[in-house]
This record gives structure tokens, sequence and C-alpha cells, in this order.
């Protein structure tokens, strides 16, 4: 699984799973992957005082794949 954490001081999310990181920064879509600017097409946001970000971007970049069931 991924383990996330909130740091207030610079107002990102960071999930780490294995030796992988991501860190994304709430009202940009500024991301950082393994020290790699990677920037997101939408901006992180908080929605009911939680923040919100694409899992099809999280999934992606950490080499997971997406699909759709219909």
């Amino acid at each position: 699984g991924f383990t996330v954490t909130w740091e207030p001081e610079t107002n990102a999310a960071v999930c780490v799973k294995g030796d992988q990181s991501l860190t994304v920064y709430l009202g940009t879509t500024r991301a950082v992957f393994n020290g790699e600017e990677r920037p997101m097409a939408q901006p992180c946001e908080v929605h009911q005082q939680r923040t919100c970000v694409s899992i099809r971007y999280v999934a992606e970049t950490f080499g997971l794949t997406i699909e759709w069931d219909e």
C-alpha cells in the first residue's frame, strides 16, 4: 500500500510506496516524483476538508494501469 502524509509548512501531500515518493502541492499543478518535477493537468485542491488529486495521475505516475469496467 501507500503511505500518505501532510506537510503543513509547504501545503503538500506526500504519497510514498516503497522507495518511490510523490509530492503534490495544494492549489497548484506542481508535483514532484522521486525528485523530478512532473506537473499535473489539474491542480490539487481541497473538497470537504480532504485533499483531492487525480487518481489517474497518481496511479500512472507510480506505473500502475487504470481501466474502466462498464
